[in-house]
């Protein structure tokens, strides 16, 4: 009977960490099921396909806040492209909010995707 003791120990205390796991889990899995699962209303197509053209140039939006930024701020780029502002002072605009290789992306996505009339400027001058 002796032999059996530790086996009956191992037995409690790896019931206890699977127990303490699935607990865990739980915890897990319910504060998922609070997130909401549906995109978000204001969402828009052009939102989805400028967070894709921005995804691909590597950057890391992290959290629901930093994409809604970066669509704020390709929205702002787009209006006040709109109002006659050259696509550079554009960049330095969106240069205040974010670092430099973010800000030149923000540009270029937001044109393609919010307001491509003008994809015109974004073309390089011939020398």
């Amino acid at each position: 009977m002796t032999a059996r003791r530790p086996l009956r120990s191992l037995l409690a205390v790896t019931a206890a960490a699977v127990a303490v796991g699935l607990a865990v889990t739980g915890i897990v899995l319910a504060s998922c099921a609070t997130s909401p699962t549906h995109p978000d209303p204001d969402i828009s197509t052009a939102d989805v396909l400028y967070l894709n053209e921005i995804r691909h140039a590597a950057v890391e939006l992290n959290t629901p806040a930093a994409s809604f930024n970066v669509i704020a701020a390709g929205r702002d780029t787009c209006a006040s492209l709109g109002t006659g502002t050259t696509v550079s002072a554009a960049v330095k605009t969106v240069l205040q909010r974010f670092y430099p290789d973010l800000a030149s992306v923000v540009v270029v996505a937001a044109i393609h995707n919010y307001c491509p009339q003008h994809t015109t400027q974004l073309s390089v001058p011939t020398r």
